[in-house]
């Protein structure tokens, strides 16, 4: 298994900071994975005080000899370089003969690209607003990869007095600047300011001077000056009443996700002041002492020759500490500190990316690219066990049956009916299963969360209270200005429903979003998978076997059935427990193929069956953009179990399986399923022609050409089914309802 060698610039806070990040959740990924790291500055000092490197080297004069001496010494053959925003630790990679790849927190800022793309494996961009201008600049390549935000806020808030007040500076040290006399005069002011007494206070910094603690005589009984640790930092940030920030990015990404109450201090660099103006100019309710606000004239702009930006840099750096501007800097830090001016988030300049979880993308990524291996779904080491793991899913069906139900949970749900049929607006039938939910996924996982999975699914699958309940959803809906009527929306705005190919997947109810004592924890990186469902959500949906009028699907294997519709073998990133309402399905169940994973259970390894010789290509999630790309082969375990009105069954995350369909009848006789998931916390896999996974290569944006329906039609789909179910109708088409325009079908054919 090979090194990952960190570098990092060695004076910046930023590039330290994402890579003791991304080195975390490389270690919650592969926890044997031996990382190491070499510098000096304020990255040694950092890389130092985190516990997430294996070996730190201080290394003041960075030479190849010196990098492939770090940890009993380096090959290609044995190690990979991640040099972080740090150009001439890819020029020492390439003379000393070890593969590289580039982190680049300040794409954005180029004129030019810092590195030849041909002296790297990979170029990881770290997104950020003004990235629009240098990518159309540098243009595309296959080694380019954006990634979300380099930051990690999973972390637990320190216990501090309050009111509390975080001063966070970044890594101060430059070679080419001075040490700010700003910030002297900011720590001096800070120190001595009564208006600040009632105010606990740290003042948290890197570099020399705070290592060498040069500050301590500023520090009295209310405030602390001191050099943290990344997550430690993160952690007062997140207690902090009131923070005063350095103006770079990951400061800046920092607060924003935690959504603090923050001013930005006057830049201190060329970045600084370019960020800092991005920031202002994409969130007006952000309070920031920029050269602008504090009327400091200046002739810094973007692409500016480096001789005479950092010229200019010097010459505000000393402007900002004239008594003039130090007054205006000080007026704006009292207003915030009193109150009379807060910073306002706004959720309305969201960027692409930022529903995906930046360091584990990378982790993931860079660990494929390492080892060009995927691994089979696992189970991760910290899930508790579930009596049904192993299981054939035909025994599965069958324990289901015979299973002794949880009679709170299925006297809940009757009662809930029973109210409702008598006097609708007595009760809250949307509050009352979404608590009902929550009281679920607050067990652990195991055979007591099974049992009330499976007594949840059993007792609102059964037909006319299934019907009942998808009238209960209709009426909500008119309850004006309710939480009912809120919580309706979450089906109506179900804008997936026809993507896959289906006339009518649909989520009914979504749960709480806190964690739960009985949350399974996910594994980094699950989050992008989910778009904006936060990981510990559970969700109950319903879905319809019936395929759009123009769903083509994509042709692989061989099927005995020529009328056969397909899923693509896959797994889910959660366990759930499903229950046929109405009518018939098949599902076969699979195990991958490969010279590391073998399979432990496979009675059919001698019969040819639908994938038998063919090559699938194994990607991580159902929607497109996918990391990793592999051609593996899958062996049937488990062919065509038959599933009929009634049947329930409950599958565990690591599980590979289908869902068959006779086409002909689902046209008109679709089974519908009802279909309650629990959280996720594993990456989903899927197993797809490769036709399929060359047509996601070219439509990245696939899952975005979802539309919700209108009120009108959705609320005649539920009407519709709930005929369907009740046998009112003895057919059920909803082709004219959906009307979905493309013919992208999550099928094999």
């Amino acid at each position: 298994m090979k090194n990952i060698l960190f570098l990092a610039e060695p004076f910046g806070f930023g590039p330290i900071s994402s890579s003791v990040t991304i080195a975390r959740q490389i270690k919650a990924i592969q926890p044997q994975r031996r990382l190491l790291f070499a510098g000096c500055g304020t990255s040694y000092q950092l890389a130092a005080s985190s516990d997430v490197f294996d070996e730190v080297a201080h290394i003041e004069e960075m030479t190849e000899q010196a990098i492939v001496a770090v940890g009993g010494g380096l090959n290609k053959n044995g190690c990979i370089v991640v040099a972080n925003t740090y150009p001439s630790g890819v020029d020492i990679a390439k003379r000393a003969n070890l593969p590289c790849v580039f982190v680049d927190t300040l794409f954005w800022m180029w004129n030019r690209l810092p590195i030849s793309l041909d002296d790297v494996e990979r170029y990881y961009i770290e997104d950020f607003h003004c990235i629009g201008a240098s990518a159309h600049r540098f243009g595309s390549s296959t080694k380019f990869k954006m990634v979300a935000p380099l930051v990690d806020t999973n972390v637990l808030p320190k216990a501090v007095p309050h009111p509390f007040l975080l001063v966070s500076l970044g890594g101060i040290d430059s070679n080419l600047y001075d040490f700010p006399v700003f910030y002297e005069r900011l720590i001096a002011y800070i120190s001595a300011e009564k208006k600040l007494e009632r105010y606990h206070i740290l003042i948290c910094g890197g570099g020399k001077k705070f290592m060498q603690r040069e500050f301590a005589r500023f520090e009295h009984s209310r405030l602390t000056i001191d050099s943290l640790p990344p997550r430690e930092h993160i952690a007062y940030l997140k207690s902090a009443d009131m923070v005063l920030a350095s103006a770079g990015l990951h400061g800046f990404y920092e607060n924003y996700f935690l959504r603090k109450n923050v001013m930005f201090l006057p830049p201190q660099s060329y970045s600084q002041y370019l960020q800092l103006k991005a920031v202002l100019r994409e969130y007006p309710g952000v309070i920031g002492a920029n050269f602008e606000e504090l009327g400091v004239a200046h002739v810094l702009r973007e692409n500016m020759p480096d001789v005479e930006r950092i010229n200019e840099v010097k010459r505000t750096n000393r402007q900002l500490v004239e008594d003039q501007t130090m007054g205006k800097f000080i007026a704006l830090f009292e207003e915030f500190c009193s109150g009379q001016s807060y910073t306002l988030w706004t959720d309305g300049n969201l960027r692409p990316t930022e529903d995906q979880c930046g360091p584990a993308t990378l982790a993931q990524d860079l660990l494929l690219n390492v080892d060009q291996q995927m691994v089979p779904p696992q189970l991760p080491n910290c899930c508790p066990p579930v009596s049904t793991d192993g299981m054939s899913l035909r025994d599965i069906r069958d324990r289901m049956a015979k299973l002794e139900q949880s009679a709170p949970v299925r006297e809940q749900l009757l009662s809930l009916v029973e109210d409702w049929r008598s006097q609708p607006r007595s009760v809250e039938p949307l509050s009352t299963v979404r608590l009902l939910l929550d009281s679920i996924r607050a067990l652990p996982r195991g055979d007591e969360r099974l049992i009330r999975m499976n007594t949840f699914v059993r007792t609102l699958g059964e037909p006319e209270t299934f019907a009942t309940f998808l009238d209960m959803i209709r009426d909500s809906s008119r309850r004006d200005g309710t939480v009912e009527q809120a919580l309706s929306e979450i089906s109506h705005r179900s804008s997936k429903h026809a993507v896959y190919g289906w006339c009518g997947q649909t989520r009914l109810v979504l749960s709480g979003a806190e964690r739960t004592e009985g949350t399974v924890t996910p594994r980094p990186g699950v989050e992008r998978f989910l778009g904006k469902t936060p990981t510990s959500a559970w969700a109950l949906s319903m879905h319809i076997w019936q395929p759009n009028v123009r769903a083509k699907g994509f042709l692989c294997g061989r099927s005995p059935h020529p009328s056969s519709i397909v899923e693509p073998p896959h797994s889910h990133p959660f366990d759930f427990a499903s229950v046929v309402v109405i009518g018939t399905m098949h599902q076969s169940i699979y195990a991958q193929r490969d010279s590391v994973h073998r399979l432990l259970n496979d009675p059919m390894a001698d019969r040819a069956d639908r994938y038998s010789g063919v090559k699938l290509v194994h990607v991580h999630g159902v929607w497109p953009p996918h990391f990793g790309r592999e051609e593996v082969e899958v062996q049937t375990i488990e062919d065509r179990l038959k599933l009929t009105a009634g049947d329930s069954y409950y599958m565990s995350a690591n599980t590979i399986h289908d869902v068959q369909f006779d086409e002909h009848i689902a046209q008109n006789n679709p089974a519908i399923t009802l279909f309650l998931r629990s959280e996720s916390f594993v990456e989903p896999h899927v197993y797809m022609a490769s036709s399929m996974a060359d047509f996601h290569a070219s439509n990245p944006d696939l899952k975005h050409q979802g539309r919700a329906l209108t009120e009108v039609a959705w609320d005649q789909k539920l009407r519709m089914v709930a005929d369907y179910v009740r046998g009112i109708n003895k057919g059920l088409n909803l082709g004219h309802i959906v009307k979905y325009d493309n013919d992208y079908a999550f099928f094999h054919r």
